[in-house]
This record gives structure tokens, C-alpha cells and sequence, in this order.
């Protein structure tokens, strides 16, 4: 099977490409510009507009930008134009120096603190962060690339947070997590089609396209593909241009249609090697080779892959030196040249060992990063437990409370109840107390009545009898008198 390379993660930089900014009117301001500020920025911008064709012009552009910055003492200028050297680095695929300048241009914007601005330092970790991940150091470009994320998301820097993103998915496809890596892609291409950020879309069509053909979808990688392939184009991005022509040539190669698969691994060659891509170069060499060998033109698959040997042992690129050994093994076994087959898969099987030896590295560092994970979600998983468990204890409390005040409240309807209850009794019977005490003293006030008449009565008739005794005795005294 044919090799298939990722396209490059995208990396964050501070000077925007515009292909309407014309080299020549750049040349002009800087024979005008003064040692300042000013001619910095113009320095790095003409090095960004050279730099998909002429590498060596634009790093020297930007060794000019880095000494003016230190001569005027412009700490943002020296972070800035590291940090794009690191890019230029990153891009020419020499990731040592290019992680060694972002890590420079990191220290510039801690020092700086606030004054560097979240956008500068996010873009660096997000540089540092997909360093990483070409290096195979996934936990690395994890824990930097989500701190750029964070940052840019906080900030509201949509552009950034697509590209983070997709950066992101890019590790999850590294570590086989396809499923992952397409949410986190598709999500990214969204973005950048919301903001209109074409090379980020270009960036997102590519990298889904190589996550369909992991899977085995060659057509619907190809759909993709051309897609990244036109807006590249439209950009004169010759780098990204080189790698979409190379990975279409792929996705021929496997559907056998190997006059396309040749005329597009030509046309990324021509470019790559314009540009001085070398690791484009070597990838496209033992490309072309193996179609030549299906075309069964042994010569010119000999040429092709013994030059990207070549290639690949200068620049020490051990994933497609496997491949191209294992390749030009099959070729000599079909040749009938023996000898030559057993050299080349006794090579092929060395670099493969010391390849291995690497991914037990990395594996190693994919577990303890898993580690990391699992003991995140779990710190997570607990303190969330916690949370509900607190959260479950107040609505407890609050319940048990609650039904405490409503047993209070019925002991108390309860007790009151029962105190209006003996209150009415004790009423009644005191109502009925009084209703016969008062019927007791009608009755004794009727019979002290009644005694009281009956004296009265007997008053009237004593003094009735006293009357006639006076009236009598008057009587005897006047007749006393006449006699």
C-alpha cells in the first residue's frame, strides 16, 4: 500500500498572507522606512510573501526583522518575528529549530505579561503545540494546544480557535481516534467557513480527506481533496499545493488508476522541488517509483526510489525510509534480482526496529497521557459526584426540615384543635354551670319573692288587725267620756 502523509498542522502567525500586497510595492516601503517599528512589520511581511518560493531569501528577511527588533529594543517585534521564523522552520519541515523558536517567542510574551495580549502568546502555544505533534510527542501537543484553545475561545478569536481546532483533530488521527479527529475537523472547517478563512479551509478539507482514506472512502477523500487542491490554488500556496497534488496522486494509486496517480505525483515533484520541500520531495520520489513499479517500468521505479533513499537518509526521515526500502525489495523480488531484495528488506527490518523502538516511546507517552486523562475525568467524575452528593444532602436537609416543619405544624394544628376543643368544653360546661346557677337563683329569688309576699302579706293584715284594735279602743275612749 502506498504511503500516505498528513498534511501539516496549521500553524498561527501573526502576519497576515494577502496575495493583493504586491512584493515590489513592499521593497519600496522598506527603502523608505525608517529604522522603526514601521519597517519590522514590512520585513516580515515581504518575508511571508517569499517564503512559499524562496525560503532562503525569507529567513534572511527575518534575521533582519529579529536584529532591528533587538537594536530599538522592541520586545513585541522580537517575539513576533520569532515566532514566525519558527513557522518558516516548521514549514521547511526542520522541527527542532522550529520548536527551539517558538519556545523563544513564548518566553518573550510571558516576559511581557499582559502587554504581549492573549492573541500573541495563544497563537505561540498553538505553534509549540503542533510542533509537537509532527514530533510524535502527543501529550505535549495536547496539553499546549488546548491552552491556546482556551485562550482563544475566551477572547473570542474565532480564526485561532479554528485552527486549534483542527489541530486538535489532527492528534486524535495520530493516535487512531478517527472519530474524534472528525468531530474536532468538521468542527473547524465550520468555523473557518463562518469567518471566510480560506487557507483554514483548505487546511480542513485536506486533513478530512486523509481520515476518509484512512477508512478506506477513496471517493469521498478525492471530493475533498480537489476541494483543498482549488482553494490552494487560488492562494498560490505552493507548499500546500505540493502536498494536496501528492495526496490526490495517492488516492489514484489505490483506486489503480496509476497514468492519474503519475501525472499528480509529477506535478507535486515539479513544486516540491522548486521550493525546496525536501521532505515532500522524498515522500513524491518513492511515490513515483512505486507506480512505475505497478506500471512495470522497473527502470525508472529503480531511479526513483534509490533517490528518494537517498534523500530520506540526508535529511534522517526513519517512517519513509521503511517504506521506500520496503518498496525497492519488492521491486528486486519482481526484478528476479535476489541478492538486492534480501539487502534492502535487511534494511527495511533495521529501520523498522529502531522505528519501533521510537513508537514504544510513543506509546509510553500516549499511555501516560491516557493516564493523565482518565485521572482528569475521574478528579472530574468525583468532584461532579461531590457536588450532587452536596447538592443531594441540601435537598435532603431541606426535606427533612421541611417535613419537620410540617409535623411541627400538625402537632401544632393538632394541639390547637385540642385546646379549642377542652376550651369549648370547659365553655359549655361552665354556659351549662351558669345556666343552672341562674335557673338555681331565679328560683331562690322566686321563693324569696314568694316569702317576701307572704310577709308582706301578713304585714298588711297585722297591720290591719292594729288598725281596728286603735279604731276600738278610740271608740271605748269617747264613750268613756259621754258617760
Amino acid at each position: 500500500m502506498k504511503y500516505c502523509f498528513l498534511v501539516l498542522g496549521f500553524f498561527l502567525f501573526a502576519v497576515s498572507p494577502s496575495q493583493n500586497r504586491q512584493i515590489d510595492s513592499l521593497r519600496v516601503l522598506l527603502k523608505a522606512d525608517k529604522e522603526d517599528s514601521n519597517k519590522v512589520n514590512n520585513l516580515n511581511k515581504l518575508a511571508w510573501e517569499l517564503n512559499s518560493g524562496n525560503s532562503d531569501s525569507a529567513l534572511i528577511l527575518t534575521d533582519e526583522a529579529l536584529v532591528l527588533s533587538r537594536k530599538i529594543n522592541w520586545q513585541t517585534g522580537i517575539g513576533s518575528t520569532i515566532n514566525q521564523q519558527g513557522i518558516f522552520y516548521a514549514m521547511r519541515g526542520d522541527f527542532p529549530k522550529s520548536l527551539t523558536s517558538f519556545l523563544k517567542a513564548l518566553e518573550v510574551w510571558n516576559s511581557l505579561g499582559k502587554k504581549a495580549g492573549p492573541v500573541r502568546k495563544a497563537r505561540t502555544l498553538g505553534n509549540i503545540g503542533n510542533v509537537y505533534t509532527n514530533q510524535g510527542n502527543y501529550a505535549e501537543a495536547l496539553f499546549y494546544s488546548l491552552q491556546s484553545l482556551k485562550i482563544s475561545e475566551n477572547i473570542g478569536e474565532k480564526k485561532s480557535t479554528a485552527t486549534n481546532l483542527g489541530n486538535i483533530g489532527l492528534i486524535y488521527w495520530h493516535l487512531k481516534d478517527y472519530s474524534k479527529a472528525l468531530d474536532f475537523l468538521t468542527k473547524a472547517l465550520k468555523q473557518n467557513e463562518k469567518i471566510e478563512n480560506k487557507p483554514g479551509i483548505g487546511q480542513n478539507l485536506g486533513n478530512i480527506g486523509i481520515l476518509y482514506v484512512e477508512q478506506h472512502q477513496f471517493e469521498k477523500a478525492l471530493d475533498y481533496y480537489m476541494k483543498a487542491l482549488a482553494i490552494r490554488k487560488e492562494l498560490n500556496q505552493k507548499n500546500e499545493i505540493a502536498i494536496q497534488l501528492g495526496n490526490i496522486g495517492n488516492v489514484f494509486y489505490e483506486l489503480k488508476d496509476y497514468s492519474q496517480a503519475l501525472q499528480y505525483d509529477l506535478q507535486s515533484l515539479k513544486i516540491a522541488s522548486e521550493i525546496g520541500d525536501k521532505t515532500q520531495t522524498a515522500i513524491v520520489l518513492g511515490n513515483i517509483g512505486q507506480v512505475y513499479t505497478q506500471k512495470k517500468n522497473y527502470s525508472e521505479a529503480e531511479h526513483y526510489l534509490m533517490k528518494a533513499l537517498s534523500l530520506c537518509d540526508s535529511i534522517g526521515i526513519l517512517a519513509y525510509k521503511m517504506q521506500h526500502e520496503h518498496s525497492i525489495n519488492e521491486l528486486y523480488i519482481l526484478k528476479g534480482d535476489y541478492k538486492n531484495a534480501l539487502k534492502h528488506y535487511q534494511r527495511y527490518v533495521a529501520t523498522k526496529d529502531s522505528i519501533s523502538n521510537e513508537a514504544n516511546l510513543k506509546k509510553q507517552t500516549q499511555t501516560e497521557m491516557q493516564y493523565e486523562f482518565d485521572k482528569q475525568q475521574t478528579a472530574d467524575s468525583i468532584r461532579n459526584d461531590v457536588q450532587v452528593k452536596e447538592e443531594l444532602l441540601k435537598h435532603n436537609q431541606a426535606l427533612q426540615q421541611q417535613k419537620i416543619y410540617t409535623f411541627g405544624g400538625t402537632i401544632g394544628f393538632i394541639l390547637m384543635l385540642l385546646v379549642a376543643g377542652i376550651s369549648f368544653r370547659a365553655y359549655s360546661q361552665k354556659r351549662k354551670a351558669n345556666a343552672i346557677i341562674t335557673e338555681q337563683k331565679l328560683l331562690v329569688e322566686e321563693k324569696q319573692k314568694e316569702v317576701l309576699d307572704s310577709i308582706q302579706y301578713a304585714k298588711r293584715i297585722q297591720n290591719a288587725l292594729i288598725t281596728s284594735e286603735k279604731y276600738i279602743e278610740r271608740k271605748l275612749t269617747e264613750i268613756k267620756k259621754q258617760h
